[in-house]
């Protein structure tokens, strides 16, 4: 029966956590706890994706459930043979656990990429933008450059040290 507490104890945790992205990303429809942005649609274009509420919440929250639920059940066996029942729940849990890790993987890749554009912001021109994104942009351009000279410096120095 280690299965099943182990199950439990995680079942527990991962409820506790997707309560929490369920609740982040309800607060990021809000900032400065005001309605505004919202109906404005000023919002990042993955907050409405919901990263928090569908993929760490609810796609999380369900295999935690399965996990609670399980509480010491086994099946009656399988095929006729009752020894099996563990082994029955056992494989049972890879379908949640399969929701889960989508949910999961959902969740971090729509947080990667918001964190990659960035926040939308008010500018000084008083336009709804993503002005972090020209940032990253020209921070590439100049470490493509530093490293193409770089290169090119070295490959001097060596046809220097040839000649």
């Amino acid at each position: 029966m280690c299965y099943v507490k182990c199950a439990e104890f995680i079942g527990t945790i991962l409820m506790s956590l997707s309560l929490t992205c369920i609740t982040i990303n309800i607060l990021l429809f809000f900032p400065n706890w005001e309605l505004k942005y919202f109906n404005e649609g000023q919002l990042s274009v993955y907050v409405n994706c919901l990263p928090g509420i569908v993929g760490g919440g609810l796609m999380v929250f369900l295999p935690s459930l399965y996990f609670v639920a399980l509480d010491g059940k086994d099946c009656c066996g399988c095929l006729g043979h009752e020894n099996c029942g563990k082994r029955c729940v056992m494989l049972t849990t890879m379908v949640p656990s399969a929701v889960g890790l989508m949910g999961a993987c959902y969740c971090i890749i729509m947080s990667v990429l918001s964190i990659l554009k960035g926040p939308r912001c008010l500018d000084v021109s008083g336009e709804w933008n993503y002005p972090f994104a020209t940032v990253r942009k020209n921070l590439e351009e100049q470490t493509i450059m530093i490293f193409l000279n770089f290169i090119k410096e070295d490959t001097i120095q060596y046809q220097e040290k040839c000649v």
